[in-house]
C-alpha cells in the first residue's frame, strides 16, 4: 500500500474511541487477545479507529492529569519494531501503551501492563537423602 504522498504504509495503529468523541483514545479500555482476533478478521474492526503507520510515524496524544492537559508523543518505527516515548511523562506513556493495538500485515500486537506485585518464588529446601544419611 502507498499513500498519496508516496510514503509506504507499513501498518496500522488501532484504538477504541472514547464514547463521546471518535478521535479520542479510550484510556479506560485495555484491549487483549480477543480484540486482536477481531482485528485480524476485519469484519469486526468497525468499532476501532485505524491510523495508518508509515516509516517513523509520530503520534501525539493529549491527556488530562488533574486540571492540566499534557502531551505524549510516540515515535513508532515498524521497520525496527520499536515504539519510543519522545515527549511527555514516561510513566503516563507506558501506562497508555496498553490502550492501543498495532497491526503489521496479518499480525496484531497489543501491550499489557504487568501488575505491581512482586514475583514470589517458592524456596526449595535441600532434599533429604534417600539412603538414610544426611550431609551436614
Amino acid at each position: 500500500m502507498s499513500s498519496e504522498d508516496g510514503n509506504e504504509i507499513l501498518g496500522s495503529f488501532y484504538f477504541k474511541p472514547d464514547g463521546v468523541n471518535e478521535v479520542e483514545l479510550n484510556i479506560k479500555y485495555k484491549p487483549g487477545f480477543l480484540d486482536a482476533l477481531q482485528l485480524i478478521c476485519e469484519k469486526d474492526s468497525q468499532q476501532y479507529q485505524k491510523v495508518p503507520l508509515m516509516k517513523n510515524t509520530s503520534l501525539i496524544f493529549q491527556y488530562t492529569d488533574g486540571n492540566s492537559k499534557k502531551l505524549i508523543r510516540y515515535k513508532i518505527d515498524l521497520e525496527k519494531n520499536t515504539i519510543q516515548i519522545k515527549d511527555g511523562e514516561k510513566d503516563a506513556g507506558n501506562r497508555h501503551f496498553s490502550c492501543f493495538l498495532i497491526g503489521d500485515g496479518k499480525r496484531i500486537s497489543y501491550m499489557v501492563n504487568k501488575p505491581n506485585t512482586k514475583d514470589k518464588t517458592a524456596s526449595i529446601n535441600k532434599p533429604h537423602s534417600l539412603d538414610g544419611h544426611e550431609e551436614l
